[in-house]
Formats: C-alpha cells, sequence, structure tokens
C-alpha cells in the first residue's frame, strides 16, 4: 500500500469509479506523487460506496 505524505497535496479526483479515475489513481501510486490526501467524487450511483485504492479504502463522495 502506498501511503500518504506530510506537506503533499491534496488530490481530489471526480469520476473516480469509472475508467479513467481509476487509471488516474493507480498512475499517481505508480509514481509515488507526493500527496497528503485523497478524495474520490462521482455520481449518487456511486456515492457512499467504498472504494478499494492503493492508498487504502476510500469512500466515494457525492459530486454536484
Amino acid at each position: 500500500m502506498v501511503s500518504f505524505v506530510e506537506g503533499g497535496l491534496k488530490v481530489g479526483i471526480v469520476g473516480a469509479t469509472g475508467a479513467v479515475g481509476l487509471e488516474v489513481i493507480t498512475c499517481l501510486a505508480h509514481i509515488d506523487f507526493p500527496m497528503s490526501s485523497l478524495a474520490l467524487y462521482a455520481s449518487q450511483r456511486s456515492a457512499g460506496k467504498v472504494q478499494s485504492t492503493p492508498y487504502g479504502d476510500i469512500t466515494i463522495e457525492l459530486f454536484t
């Protein structure tokens, strides 16, 4: 599992449950992008679900 770093960037991904969103998460982990937090946003259909990521399990938030 990849860990967050103190002083890193706060990152939010819109459309996180789609193919592109999932690939962005994978790429960020692969390059060890320095982030302090990761927020995932998606439509009402996916909001509230838990998405497994290289950064741990993250609950999807509603994007409005």
